[in-house]
């Protein structure tokens, strides 16, 4: 049960982000945080996937990368 609560507050965590930067169109985040985020999220789909067949904790890095990319996104796109 805490391991399903860990994986609704990691993918839930982003979503305040991810709306503030849709509204403004503009992503305030360091872009190395960003790119160490999503590796380390990949990373966590494939431990997820491979290594304990864990499907929660595969999907919650699944919605938490696509997220983070999203603000990758906005973060590459937007004026410096």
């Amino acid at each position: 049960m805490i391991g399903y609560l860990a994986c609704l507050l990691v993918t839930i965590a982003y979503l305040p982000q991810a709306v503030q930067t849709y509204k403004s169109k503009q992503c305030h985040m360091n872009l190395y945080t960003l790119l160490a985020l999503m590796y380390g999220m990949i990373l966590w789909m494939i431990h997820a996937a491979i290594v304990i067949h864990d499907l929660p904790l595969l999907i919650s890095s699944a919605l938490s990368l696509v997220q983070v990319c999203f603000l990758g996104y906005y973060k590459r796109i937007t004026p410096r």
